[in-house]
């Protein structure tokens, strides 16, 4: 009796496994590949970085009230900003974050006056979360 709820048991796992598999080698199959992103012209990269250039005061003016103390965090809460805005700029424009990042480096290249283009550094903490 043991024997035989042994091979229902293997059997009935089996099964699963088996439609389990079935089910994501149809779905794989039958998906439709996500259409390909678009290359930026230079000047369309280059228009994107001002905009989110001129965003830039207002973000680390966030961070800074954020973490008044911490220079550390403020850089990091800001580079969390500009990664969200990054992100939604290649989905708006349907193209891969690196074409936004690769205007805003051009631009920082072409002109940095101005703007912050380091990290402070990390240093130890007095406290622990």
């Amino acid at each position: 009796m043991d024997r035989s709820l042994g091979l229902v048991g293997r059997w009935v796992g089996g099964s699963v496994a088996l439609v389990s598999c079935t089910i994501a080698l149809l779905t794989a199959a039958t998906s439709t590949l996500a259409p390909a992103a678009r290359s930026l012209s230079s000047e369309e990269r280059r228009a994107i970085a001002r905009k989110l250039a001129e965003e830039e005061e207002p973000w680390r003016r966030g961070a800074a009230r954020a973490f008044p103390g911490d220079l550390w965090s403020r850089d990091d809460a800001f580079f969390s900003y500009e990664q969200l805005r990054i992100r939604n700029a290649a989905m708006t424009e349907r193209t891969a974050p690196g074409d936004i990042l690769l205007g805003i480096d051009e631009l920082l290249r072409q002109d940095p006056r101005g703007r912050k283009t380091g990290a402070a550094p990390c240093k130890p903490r007095p406290f622990f979360d």
